[in-house]
């Protein structure tokens, strides 16, 4: 493990002492090496030496500072072996020392028969496996008592159907009468939407759908529109169908532009939007925009199709 050393001792090349501290080691190591230090001799054979030396303090240098526990062992030597103790044999009587048994032919007769030899009887295998067999018990059936039925007193049955007879008409009745409540009031209750002030122009009639924007903002929503030729009032829904409403043609010109003011039911609804003026464009489309109530700020512009 320190053959490197060549068989030298590393406190003895370095000229310390085995308690010597790491200072004193490595003082001991800075002198020694610039005394052997080769470069300070010219002759050959000298500076071989100086070689020699220098690499013999360097690893003496090297084994104390690092491994110096493992070398202090090593230079020590090997443990003593611990000294056996011998113990005293114990003494064990001699089995030849023992009378032999007693020969049971010592007193037999020369030339008599030997005694019979009998056989033990040989041993009888265990009876075979028989499966249990499973009888299940016998429950007698169960008996159930017949139902009593107790029929109603005549009296009391004839009672109730005329009742429910009763009942019935009187639902049907009931229904028939709102029926025609609700188509009254239909008929002859007028309408409240407003009567149009313009005729819408032939061209403009019909469904028209498409999507307007608000002018300055990214909000947008899609519009549905419906007009009748004439002077009739149209349907406007948007917001997928959460605002529908009337549209009331209020201004129109002769043939390409009409204006409707959407009316819808409940008063001061968030629905309407202003007044939406239709114009018709030379490639099919219409062109919508919505007009606050000064008629003149736009709103909202888009383009709508007719479906």
């Amino acid at each position: 493990m320190f053959g490197g050393l060549s068989g030298h001792d590393a406190y003895e090349l370095l000229h310390v002492s085995p308690d010597a501290s790491s200072e004193e080691i490595q003082r001991a190591w800075r002198k020694l090496a610039r005394t052997h230090h080769p470069d300070r001799f010219t002759d050959p054979a000298a500076k071989t030496r100086a070689e020699r030396e220098s690499r013999l303090i360097n690893l003496a240098r090297d084994v104390l500072l690092n491994q110096r526990a493992t070398y202090d062992a090593h230079r020590r030597g090997p443990e003593p072996a611990e000294e056996l103790i011998e113990e005293p044999w114990e003494e064990f009587p001699d089995p030849w020392d023992e009378e032999p048994p007693p020969d049971p032919w010592a007193d037999a007769t020369p030339g008599a028969a030997a005694p019979p030899f009998t056989y033990a009887p040989r041993p009888q295998p265990p009876p075979a496996y028989t499966q249990p067999t499973y009888t299940p018990p016998a429950y007698p059936p169960p008996t159930y008592p017949p139902p009593q039925y107790v029929p109603l007193p005549q009296s009391r049955y004839r009672r109730r159907r005329r009742m429910g007879a009763t009942a019935g008409a009187g639902c049907a009745l009931f229904y028939f009468g709102m029926i025609f409540l609700f188509i009254a009031a239909s008929f002859l209750g007028g309408s409240d939407d407003p009567e149009p002030e313009a005729p819408v122009p032939g061209r403009l009639a019909g469904t028209w759908t498409g999507t307007v924007k608000m002018v300055g903002g990214d909000s947008s929503w899609d519009i549905e529109l419906t007009l009748r030729k004439g002077k009739h009032n149209g349907k406007v829904r948007y917001l997928r169908g959460k605002c529908t409403g009337t549209a009331v043609p209020v201004a129109a010109d002769a043939s390409r532009t009409v204006t409707v003011r959407t009316a819808f039911s409940n008063e001061g609804s968030s629905c309407d939007a202003g007044d939406l003026r239709i114009s018709s464009r030379a490639d099919g489309r219409a062109q919508a925009t919505y007009y606050k109530a000064d008629g003149v700020t736009k709103s909202a512009t888009g383009t709508l199709r007719r479906r």
